[in-house]
């Protein structure tokens, strides 16, 4: 299911970090512990980890702790739940462990313009406050970087050339 943040929003944020509405209150703190020290994963690895809670309010009836991705750079931002695990009754405070499995695509990567972040997300309803830990999923386990290069033969490339050409006509006056 894929979903646009400006037609469904979701509030991501630092636990512990107050904002109106606030379901995760001022007193309140939520973390997301990942089992693995390293924060990359490959296709089909287990992504294990905890959720902890302490002085959630009264309103919250429930929370979603998600394995996502999401994009961010130019143009829409896109976000995509791929598996959900519901705790119906959180209480005041406490813990629950979730276990994903490493999806097979899309990779993480970062490029100049857009970026895709695969993310822990856990979110409170009925306020869809929340928190996220990222993570990167690849065939090595690392982000794939996305460089942008100017071959030679490149409009870009022959631009620089001709301007080296004219600074150095320039300097040899």
């Amino acid at each position: 299911m894929l979903l646009k943040l400006m037609q469904k929003p979701i509030t991501l944020r630092v636990a512990n970090q107050p904002t109106d509405n606030n379901a995760f209150q001022e007193h309140s703190m939520v973390t997301i512990t990942l089992n693995k020290s390293e924060s990359g994963y490959t296709p089909g690895e287990s992504i294990n980890g905890t959720v902890e809670w302490t002085e959630l309010s009264e309103k919250t009836k429930r929370f979603e702790t998600r394995l996502i991705w999401y994009t961010e750079g130019k143009g829409d931002t896109d976000v995509e739940i791929i598996e959900t695990a519901t705790e119906p009754s959180p209480g005041p405070s406490g813990h629950t462990k979730f276990s994903f499995v490493a999806p097979t695509r899309p990779f993480s990567f970062s490029g100049k313009l857009i970026s895709l972040i695969w993310a822990i997300e856990v979110v409170e309803f009925p306020s869809r406050d929340g928190i996220k830990e990222t993570l990167v999923i690849s065939a090595n386990g690392n982000e794939i970087m996305l460089e942008k290069s100017f071959p030679d033969e490149s409009i870009e490339g022959k631009f620089k050339a001709k301007l080296e050409e004219k600074m150095s006509r320039f300097s040899n006056r």
